[in-house]
């Protein structure tokens, strides 16, 4: 009985570090207008964070910015500023495609 618990641990064990650890998702900021270029993009007016993202002060890597008014997501891959609720800066940045819905 003792051998099979202990097997069973083992591959319990063996099964968790198998398994592909799930990447988070970078952090979202939404505010109502977007503006700049893909070198520095801002968005500004009534920004919102995602939970865990940095509100004020600068940040790292990846981040998504979206406007209210315009229908657009961007991704900026070099970090930025955040300065919730005022405005958001992101660096590095391309546009995201649209979700079509069909």
């Amino acid at each position: 009985m003792r051998r099979i618990a202990l097997t069973t641990v083992v591959l319990a064990c063996a099964a968790l570090l198998a398994a592909p650890a799930q990447a988070a998702a970078p952090p979202t900021y939404t505010c109502d207008l977007l503006g700049g270029d893909p070198a520095t993009t801002r968005i500004s007016g009534n920004c919102t964070a995602s939970p865990g993202a940095v509100t004020n002060g600068g940040f790292r890597g990846e981040s998504i910015l979206a406007s209210r008014v315009q229908p657009l997501r961007i991704r900026c891959t070099q970090g930025g500023h955040a300065s919730v609720p005022t405005a958001v800066v992101g660096y590095d940045c391309t546009l995201l495609p649209l979700a079509t819905g069909r």
